[in-house]
This record gives structure tokens, C-alpha cells and sequence, in this order.
């Protein structure tokens, strides 16, 4: 049996959109903090499971959701030499003009740099089995 002991504060389990930014943002707010991935890269469905459409970001002409998500949304972008749709312009029904198409292999190394700076511990190929009561910590 294979076992290895990370101490953490917070501990993250699974390393896809909603994983990698509570990740982030638990580690930028000065929790010791490891990401549990059991595959081989972070993105989840949006990377592994091919589907390079991230959520809505933008509403009504407006924006809704902002944060870390966003911000390496929109580093993918830019790096990869292209353009956020004009979130300002209504389209009505036809929302699906103001998903942003991203590179998903570029997506994965921005998400890893960013996680790795912010100094999260990733851990892929690997999944909890088990957690322990240490003294009242767990």
C-alpha cells in the first residue's frame, strides 16, 4: 500500500474550475493548502472532459461573476493572442455569443502556475482514502 502525509490547512478534493479556485483563493488568503487531483492535469470537464466553453461570466450587460475564475479565464486568453466577446452588447436569447473559448492545454499551465505561485500543493494521481484525528485537527 502506497500512502504519503500532506499537513494542510485546507485540503481541496478535486482539481477542476470550482477546486482549482477555492484553491487558489484559500492559499491567497494564507491557508497552507493542497489540491487532490485524481487524474493527471487540473481543469476538469473543462480541459479533460474537452469542453472549452467556460460558464457565463456576464449578464444583462453586466458582469456577475469575477474572482480568480475569471482572472485565469481571461490570462488564457490573452496569452493566447485573443479576445473576450463585448460583454456590454445584449444578445438576447442567443446567449450562448458570450461564452469564451479557450485553449485548454494553455488553460491547464496557467491554472498550474498560478496554483503553484500561490503556493498550493498539487497532488495528482492521487485520492483521500482516509483522514485523521490528530489532537482535535483533523
Amino acid at each position: 500500500m502506497f500512502t504519503t502525509k500532506t499537513r494542510a490547512e485546507i485540503a481541496v478534493v478535486g482539481g477542476g474550475a470550482a477546486g482549482i479556485a477555492a484553491s487558489l483563493q484559500a492559499s491567497r488568503a494564507g491557508a497552507k493548502t493542497v489540491l487532490v487531483e485524481q487524474g493527471f492535469q487540473v481543469g476538469g470537464n473543462m480541459t479533460t472532459g474537452g469542453v472549452g466553453w467556460p460558464g457565463l461570466f456576464h449578464a444583462w450587460g453586466r458582469q456577475i461573476i469575477d474572482g480568480c475564475a475569471y482572472e485565469l479565464i481571461t490570462n488564457t486568453v490573452v496569452s493566447a493572442g485573443g479576445q473576450l466577446p463585448d460583454f456590454t452588447k445584449p444578445v438576447g436569447i442567443k446567449h450562448w455569443h458570450h461564452q469564451i473559448k479557450i485553449n485548454m492545454p494553455l488553460y491547464v499551465l496557467i491554472a498550474e502556475e498560478a496554483l503553484t505561485l500561490a503556493g498550493v500543493a498539487i497532488k495528482y494521481h492521487a485520492s483521500p482514502v482516509s483522514i485523521k484525528d490528530e489532537s482535535g485537527r483533523w
